[in-house]
């Protein structure tokens, strides 16, 4: 069986990941505490050995980090054009994310998470490559900036496999049709 390629992370309810500046401050200030021991991250995130996201996510993931290494006991790929080098051992790719992705998939390890949305993960779902998607929808209403799909050339069909809440966040885990 191939590794699973799974998108987790949390938008608001009017599907935005970020304001238009890349700032997530809707998400750091909601009244549940995203990193308390509810939430479903602590076991997701045994479930993964391999990161895939864009430059901008990483950038932000960063500065939010201050300091800290990206994901240190995790592979993390950051695909990039303009992208050249990073500061803590992340592997920089330039190349298609079909492509890659479809390779990594074969190769063993554990599931693969998509962090971020947009460009990549919207690539990778039109390529039929992406095999969950796990959102955490927050009570916030943002109105424009970073939304989690770009446009999709064609209507991609999902199956609800669970719900759950977790103070006011509600998570909604889907499984792709392909």
């Amino acid at each position: 069986m191939s590794r699973q390629v799974i998108f987790y992370g949390a938008i608001t309810l009017d599907g935005y990941l970020a304001d238009d500046h890349d700032n997530l401050d809707w998400l750091l200030n909601l009244d549940t505490d995203i990193n308390d021991a509810d939430v479903s991250y602590p076991e997701f995130i045994k479930t993964v050995d391999t990161t895939l996201s864009g430059k901008n996510t990483y950038l932000t993931t960063k500065t939010l980090l201050d300091g800290a290494d990206f994901y240190p006991d995790k592979t993390n790929y950051i695909f990039s054009k303009s992208l050249t080098t990073c500061d803590d051992g992340q592997i920089i790719n330039d190349e298609s994310a079909t492509d890659f992705v479809r390779r990594l998939k074969q190769q063993p390890g554990q599931n693969i998470w998509i962090i971020g949305g947009g460009p990549l993960l919207s690539e990778l779902l039109a390529s039929q490559l992406v095999d969950q998607l796990q959102v955490q929808i927050a009570p916030v209403l943002l109105g424009s900036g970073k939304r989690l799909f770009d446009q999709l050339p064609e209507p991609t069909q999902l199956t609800l496999t669970n719900t759950t809440h977790f103070g006011s966040l509600a998570e909604v885990t889907y499984t792709i049709k392909h």
